[in-house]
């Protein structure tokens, strides 16, 4: 190993791109294992150039990873490697990052994520082109919680935190209403249900949001009382888990939710 380092600290500048794109192309095929060798045994030779030409060996490996793969499920593992050597500065991962996710990276900064926000999300492993995507659809509102949620930090109920924020956004309680799935009534625990001119209903979600069977339950509750008038509005909360370093609804969900006319907030951390 540390004649591996030695002996790549000599390679020339050029070399070591081309080294770099050779651990990016063996993790796009799967090669998981030689990749995190040669990643470890690149670090300080890749840290070695001046600032000019660390900046070009960045921006020439992020183009050429963009050709090969850019949505590869692969280079999202390479993502993670690269956020997990410890050798690493926080501005050069960033900026690695940043060149590998293309768009993805300046479009969540630009809805209030911040960069370190974003190194903490990579760790998550979620896709942050996914992300990214859904912060721009229409029906998807942004908004800032200016923190991280822990799902277990209420120990009266799993992701009390989370619901016991909106509670506090929205000034609406939790409440049981009555929804009728094929026929048959079904108690729905609204988590936070506001009671005004109009009726909103808040569901809250901290962290992985997945299109679960439990959750496709939950969805045609509230399209239920949607369609019956016993709400006005139903709308989806996103909070950040500090647990998971996850946040946001997956493609799947979103679509779901979107479809069925209800509306959706990503609380960035």
């Amino acid at each position: 190993y540390m004649i591996g380092l030695i002996a790549f600290s000599f390679i020339p500048l050029v070399d070591i791109v081309v080294a770099v794109r050779d651990v990016i192309g063996s993790v796009l095929q799967g090669e998981f294992g030689w990749a995190l060798f040669e990643v470890v045994a690149g670090v300080f030779s890749v840290a070695a150039p001046g600032p000019g030409d660390a900046l070009n060996v960045v921006g020439d490996i992020g183009k050429w990873a963009r050709r090969v793969g850019a949505n590869s499920s692969s280079l999202d593992e390479l993502l993670v490697i690269i956020n997990n050597v410890d050798e690493f500065s926080p501005a050069f991962k960033k900026r690695v990052i940043r060149e590998l996710t293309e768009g993805a990276y300046d479009t969540l900064v630009a809805k209030g994520v911040s960069e370190d926000d974003i190194l903490r999300l990579v760790a998550g492993r979620r896709k942050l082109a996914h992300l990214a995507d859904a912060l721009t659809r229409v029906g998807v509102r942004a908004d800032s919680a200016g923190k991280w949620f822990d799902e277990a930090a209420d120990l009266t109920r799993f992701g009390g935190e989370g619901e016991n924020f909106i509670q506090g956004i929205t000034g609406g309680p939790s409440k049981r209403l009555t929804a009728k799935i094929d026929g048959t009534d079904e108690f729905r625990f609204v988590d936070s249900l506001v009671e005004g001119a109009e009726t909103v209903a808040h569901e809250v979600k901290t962290g992985d949001g997945r299109l679960t069977s439990f959750v496709r339950r939950q969805i045609r509750k509230d399209k239920d009382l949607l369609d019956r008038g016993l709400v006005d509005e139903v709308v989806w909360n996103f909070l950040p888990s500090g647990r998971s370093d996850v946040l946001g609804p997956d493609p799947r969900l979103l679509d779901e939710l979107l479809n069925n006319g209800f509306d959706v907030v990503i609380w960035t951390p």
